[in-house]
């Protein structure tokens, strides 16, 4: 084949697999984060079609839901929406979308076609100083070389260079990491569940907390939150509130501060009695995620998001609350699927993330109803999965509340230890103040960790 005919050949591309991407994600929004894993905006072949996904990718960062009235705003804003078609084909695109499950599969499909084109740019670049001849042979060699090694693979580009790590060179990173205890994050109201976790979470750990309704688990989450705050002031936390509305958390949050009852915070609030700055500094590196029926993409997209805005503190961790009212992917439709995919999902959240995770998970009814009110549950008796179990590194389970000398406990048992014994101990509650520690023989509350 002569170059002329090369020349006039088109470039490689599938302009359905692109259409199917950006209709997937009209329809599904959780396939933004599974496309943009894989492709960028210069990857579509077609202009209209890499305007589009920029302006979703635009929407996307703000934390915007991706639609067809938000989309059509945002092109028409930045002086798009003629040049892509308007708004007949901006709507067209989500005719007879796939599964939101085929959108990665086809965003291969698109990086591949831009991967072969860019190969092919780089190619007639080389041609093209051939023909000039201006340059030696070797020079020319050599600047193609670094070209070719240029070109973006996505993930296949550590495949080629290493397909697979060597023992030696894990080992070398093994003996490099610095000590556990520089590297976990306490739970830090049971000092003795924390040295049988080894000092705590790692990141990329994620813990579940299991608990019937009325044990305070929620109440345990908080008052962790509470302590990793000053713990990590170069870090902030990710707090997922599914199921109470954000007025009440900070009510719960602001009784732990001032340490007053309910009335009292509130005669304190209406007559400007409390330093509000002070309680803002010590709650800075909390954020905080309210939105319902959110599923665990949606939660990602804010965390990432978060990442992004935030550039003067790390992540150090994500609590979920709870795992119960995270929404379903599209097409799940079994309780135990959803429970499944949400167990599975955390754990990946926490390895994609590299931060610790605690997610709540209700106990089922037969718990609730058959085991004596002292006695945590079981890790089997986790809602509609024993997938919970089985991807957990770590699970606390949580009895329901109990009395002793005029003092509320619950007993907390940690049932799966990927780094030692379970362990069970007394956690006690202050219900004016909302505190949680460790419960001393006395029956009263210990200082926290």
């Amino acid at each position: 084949m002569s170059h002329d005919d090369a020349a006039e050949r088109t470039l490689p591309h599938n302009l359905e697999a692109e259409r199917s991407i950006l209709g997937s994600i009209l329809v599904h929004n959780e396939a933004f984060i599974l496309a943009a894993s894989v492709i960028e905006g210069h990857d579509f072949y077609r202009d209209a079609h890499r305007r589009i996904f920029n302006r979703m990718t635009a929407l996307h960062e703000r934390g915007d839901v991706i639609d067809f009235v938000t989309l059509k705003e945002e092109l028409s804003r930045g002086g798009d929406l003629d040049d892509v078609g308007g708004p007949a084909y901006v709507a067209s695109l989500a005719d007879g979308v796939p599964r939101a499950t085929n959108v990665e599969y086809y965003s291969r499909i698109v990086k591949e076609k831009s991967t072969l084109r860019t190969l092919i740019y780089e190619a007639n670049a080389t041609l093209a100083a051939a023909y000039d001849g201006d340059q030696p042979a070797v020079r020319l060699v050599e600047a193609s070389m670094q070209r070719l090694a240029a070109v973006d693979l996505g993930d296949d580009a550590a495949a080629l260079k290493r397909p697979l790590l060597s023992a030696a060179e894990a080992i070398d990173q093994w003996v490099t990491m610095p000590p556990i205890s520089d590297r976990v994050l306490p739970l830090g109201l049971v000092p003795a569940i924390d040295q049988h976790m080894r000092g705590g979470l790692e990141p990329g750990e994620c813990l579940f907390n299991l608990a019937r309704p009325g044990s305070l688990k929620t109440m345990l989450a908080l008052n962790m939150l509470r302590g990793w705050i000053p713990r990590r002031p170069g870090s902030f936390f990710v707090l997922v509130e599914l199921e109470m509305p954000r007025r009440q958390l900070i009510e719960r949050l602001a009784r732990m501060f001032f340490q007053l009852n309910s009335a009292a915070l509130d005669d304190r609030r209406q007559s400007g009695g409390l330093d509000l700055e002070a309680f803002k500094v010590a709650l800075a590196g909390l954020h905080i995620v309210d939105d319902v029926g959110l599923t665990l993409v949606d939660i990602e997209r804010r965390v990432r998001l978060a990442q992004q805005q935030i550039t003067d503190r790390t992540l150090g961790g994500v609590v979920i609350d709870h795992c119960g009212l995270i929404r379903a992917a599209q097409g799940v439709s079994s309780a135990y699927d959803r429970a499944t995919a949400t167990a599975i999902g955390i754990k990946q959240l926490a390895r994609r993330l590299e931060a610790p995770v605690v997610a709540i998970v209700q106990a089922n009814r037969t718990a609730a109803h058959t085991a004596r009110a002292g006695d945590p549950p079981e890790m089997e008796q986790a809602r509609d999965s024993g997938a919970y179990e089985e991807n957990a590194d770590f699970m606390l389970s949580m009895s329901g509340i109990q009395t002793l000398s005029n003092t509320e406990y619950v007993v907390v048992k940690l049932v799966k230890n990927r780094r030692g014994r379970p362990w069970t101990t007394n956690v006690g509650f202050d219900p004016h103040t909302l505190r949680m520690a460790e419960l001393a023989d006395d029956g009263s509350l210990t200082d926290a960790a």
